[in-house]
């Protein structure tokens, strides 16, 4: 039997996991855009500092060199950042998880010139064991579509096999992926 509790928490982990996703890949507020930003910004405060000029339409070798270091210094940062949260990830245990339950689930809304528009997925509540006590987190299915309807046709009537990797110090923090 799973502990009701414990699902309700590791529900709450799978979203701020779907999130985080969203913040490193999304197309408006994800990494790529904030590192840009950063550059901009800090460009900007060269120039406004007098360390970049402009002569003839080419930046003085002085500009040159300060932009690189910056850039230099941001990748350095957001390679040590993603290897930090890779390692982090890397180490925990992986055990065997079995789907215990299905949910379609709004995925995206979007505005369009005639309207809102929704997609949707399905989502797999898999419940795994730890010493002894069970846990439950919901996990992306890959499945998506233009309605509810829709994605409930491409469910496989046999359910995968689902892996769970989960943080040693505290179980209940889990990823898990089912393909």
């Amino acid at each position: 039997m799973v502990n009701h509790n414990v699902t309700h928490q590791a529900d709450e982990r799978s979203s701020e996991v779907a999130e985080e996703d969203l913040m490193l890949f999304g197309p408006i507020f994800g990494l790529p855009t904030i590192v840009v930003v950063a550059i901009v910004v800090l460009w900007w405060i060269a120039y406004d500092r007098g360390w970049v000029k402009e002569s003839l339409g080419m930046l003085q070798a002085q500009g040159v060199v300060i932009l690189g270091i910056i850039c230099a210094l941001v990748i350095v940062a957001l390679s040590m950042w993603n290897f930090v949260r890779g390692s982090r990830e890397g180490n925990w245990p992986v055990v065997r998880g079995t789907i215990q339950d299905t949910r379609i689930v709004a995925d995206h809304a979007f505005e369009t010139k005639w309207g809102g528009r929704l997609t949707w997925k399905a989502e797999y509540m898999v419940a795994y064991s730890v010493e002894g006590l069970e846990y439950a987190v919901w996990a992306d299915s890959g499945m998506r579509g233009e309605s509810e309807a829709a994605v409930r046709l491409v469910l496989p009537q046999s359910h995968p096999s689902c892996r769970v990797q989960y943080n040693p110090q505290k179980p209940v923090v889990s990823i898990a992926g089912c393909r």
